[in-house]
């Protein structure tokens, strides 16, 4: 599921000069999931990070088992990353640093 909204996100971003890493651990555990919501989640942090990119960056994404036994999944950057002053409302509903037509805020 990962790897096909990576690829989704990476297909849309032709054009670009943007390079998709991909770091997943193998064997991955199983997942106990709500397979739309987790697509949802996926694409919005791929799409938030190929928006951080101006002009040439690197977008990776990254599995591996925690200890816990829980599954961590990792969607990194090399974008102009997130301002200090919006670090505490980045939990907030509808809190986005975009113009109003570039984004809801529910990335």
């Amino acid at each position: 599921m990962i790897e096909d909204m990576v690829r989704l996100v990476e297909r849309l971003s032709k054009g670009k000069d943007i390079s998709f890493q991909r770091s997943y651990q193998d064997p991955i555990p199983p997942v106990w999931t709500d397979p739309p919501l987790l697509r949802q989640v996926l694409l919005n942090l791929l799409n938030n990070a190929v928006q951080a990119i101006k002009s040439q960056g690197t977008v990776t994404a990254t599995t591996q088992e925690h200890p816990k036994g829980w599954v961590d999944i990792s969607i990194a950057d090399t974008g102009c990353g997130i301002p200090a002053s919006h670090l505490p409302h980045l939990f907030d509903p509808f809190f986005t640093a975009k113009v109003p037509s570039q984004g809801t805020g529910l990335g």
